[in-house]
């Protein structure tokens, strides 16, 4: 894929060099993405929020030749950072596959539940006793000092 304008000589960031072919990059590292979210099920809310995002910023990719075009209208850093963001998904999506934490959520609903509506049901008494410190036997009648 070909993009317009000069490539920059520096990003400006540590460790973070220019990237020669962005806008190619971007597509593949996005394909990828949505491969890798179309294996979560589909009532964990993550992956709705996941696959608008990547679907939005390939369209922006897809339809801006110009990379400050892309950068502007995403509005995430520059581009090469775009990239590092989409490496970063790409490799939560593989631990939250790995990890499956919507199983986790799932038998944890109810307990929650039950928490919230004990959070929701505090009186006027502190949840949290705490033990605050007086004042009332420090010494206030001690002569202020000499000049020297």
């Amino acid at each position: 894929m070909r993009h317009e304008g000069p490539l920059k000589l520096s990003t400006g960031i540590a460790f973070l060099d220019v990237e020669p072919y962005p806008r190619m990059k971007l597509m593949k590292l996005y394909y990828m993405t949505l491969d890798e979210i179309n294996e979560l099920p589909d009532e964990y809310g993550y992956k709705f929020l996941s696959r608008e995002l990547t679907r939005f910023r390939m369209k922006t990719v897809d339809e801006n030749i110009s990379i400050r075009e892309i950068e502007n209208k995403i509005a995430a850093g520059l581009i090469e950072e775009l990239i590092f963001q989409a490496h970063n998904e790409l490799k939560l999506l593989r631990l939250m596959k790995k990890w499956q934490p919507w199983k986790q959520f799932a038998t944890e609903k109810e307990d929650m539940k039950q928490l919230l509506h004990n959070f929701a049901s505090f009186r006027h008494e502190n949840p949290f006793p705490t033990v605050f410190e007086t004042y009332d036997n420090v010494r206030s009648d001690r002569k202020q000092r000499g000049k020297y």
